[in-house]
């Protein structure tokens, strides 16, 4: 398979809306008549990560075969089909439940312990300094973290921290996850919260959400003290980074203040 990339003509992977990857890793390429999906890592450490993850999640089957690696090049099978739309919610909810509780079952051996109250009070606090909240906010922001923080539960796990519908395709009725960016190691529950506030937002596609997650592994540690205060970790963190990146953050505000007053479900 070398000589499809040695001889492929290779363009930019992007989503079926036309953008493509924030890191610029991931590359198309055409050889012969065929399709598939490069992959070219920063560095040898990223590489080396991103292999660890596909061979724990190659046996389920639900990321694209890789086909050859060399170095930092992967070359995997290019998934024909569709990418996912929020309009899919009900329909795949289910299966992307079920991938949540696979990636969530990757061995985590040898992480350092998150220190998530570090990085959630640096963020708050940027967030007042640059003015996007004001004192009276960022007090009962703390306060709330204080109260639902002794009741959550935070395991490091493998998770999809980015689930958005163009980092899932749907092939011949199969959902496949095809970032494997998307992954991280967090505290387990924060994707959740993410793909909740994000993709399914009503209560069906939560339901069955968490019926093809429970399928797989239990799922009792997504409390609603737990999911609050992920909510509300997501909302923080993600704010400033659309801040610094200059995305629109207005619905994170919008929501931010539903779960303070206790209505953000």
């Amino acid at each position: 398979m070398k000589n499809v990339i040695e001889q492929g003509e290779i363009a930019k992977l992007r989503s079926d809306s036309g953008v493509g990857g924030i890191s610029g890793e991931m590359h198309l390429v055409r050889h012969d008549g065929k399709k598939y999906a490069l992959r070219i890592c920063l560095d040898e450490k990223r590489a080396e990560d991103y292999s660890a993850l596909y061979y724990n999640m190659e046996k389920h089957g639900f990321f694209p075969k890789l086909l050859y690696r060399e170095g930092k090049h992967f070359l995997f099978e290019f998934i024909e089909g569709r990418d996912c739309t929020l309009k899919d919610g009900p329909e795949i909810a289910y299966e992307v439940g079920k991938i949540f509780a696979l990636v969530n079952s990757i061995p985590t051996d040898n992480l350092k312990t998150l220190n998530a109250d570090k990085k959630f009070f640096s963020d708050l606090d940027f967030l007042l300094k640059q003015g996007i909240i004001d004192n009276e906010k960022h007090e009962e922001i703390k306060q709330l973290h204080e109260a639902l923080r002794g009741k959550a539960d935070l395991k490091m796990a493998a998770e999809i921290s980015d689930c958005i519908p163009s980092n899932f395709r749907i092939s011949n009725g199969k959902v496949f996850l095809v970032d494997i960016e998307a992954i991280r190691y967090r505290f387990k529950g924060r994707g959740i919260a993410k793909a909740f506030l994000r993709w399914f937002k009503k209560n069906e596609e939560r339901t069955k959400f968490i019926e093809g997650y429970s399928s797989v592994a239990p799922v009792d540690f997504l409390t609603e003290s737990h999911l609050k205060f992920s909510y509300l970790y997501y909302l923080v963190i993600n704010t400033r980074f659309k801040l610094e990146t200059k995305k629109t953050y207005s619905e994170n505000l919008k929501q931010l203040d539903l779960l303070l007053k206790g209505k953000l479900n």
